[in-house]
């Protein structure tokens, strides 16, 4: 499982994980979740939890009837895939309006999204002799986009200092 800094939604500081912090300065973060508590993290471990709420499976369960996808019965991780998905992935929309995915395993959430899947190389022909994705992206034939910006995100990641209200900030960013 690899490592994931975010930024606070409210101070807009990124969030050390334990790598970078001795045990003395720990920096304490919430989860905020529409309409519930928010979850207290004493010391982020790196992982993307989060007041031992699995950031990515909660983005997933959170958004799943807004994408009308039933995620019941679904494993761990193939929750946690969608949520990174929907929270960094991005798309591509070709000149004549399919919407593309390059990504290495054919979740079935891509096409309950009208999604077409390319290799999960962004070097390799979509077709023999064809283009590869990184020519269809820098030709200007294939439009990058973010799940968000498609409108397939409801609900967003907030991480912030202080306990507030899901509504009171916009969604936290990843540190890059």
């Amino acid at each position: 499982m690899g490592q994931f800094s975010f930024v606070t939604a409210d101070t807009h500081r990124s969030i050390p994980t334990n790598g970078f912090l001795s045990d003395a300065d720990p920096m304490p973060v919430y989860l905020l979740r529409p309409g519930k508590e928010p979850l207290l993290e004493p010391f982020y471990e790196g992982y993307g939890e989060f007041g031992g709420v699995d950031v990515y499976e909660w983005m997933a369960e959170a958004n799943a009837e807004h994408l009308q996808i039933d995620i019941r019965g679904w494993e761990s991780q193939r929750k946690r895939v969608l949520g990174i998905f929907l929270d960094d992935g991005r798309l591509y929309r070709d000149t004549n309006g399919q919407l593309w995915a390059v990504f290495e395993e054919d979740y079935e959430f891509f096409g309950r999204l009208g999604v077409r899947l390319a290799p999960g190389d962004y070097a390799v022909p979509l077709v023999a002799g064809g283009q590869t994705p990184n020519e269809l992206r820098d030709s200007g034939e294939w439009e990058e986009l973010t799940p968000a910006a498609l409108g397939l995100v409801a609900y967003h990641i907030k991480i912030t200092e202080k306990p507030l209200p899901y509504e009171a900030v916009p969604a936290s960013t990843r540190a890059r």
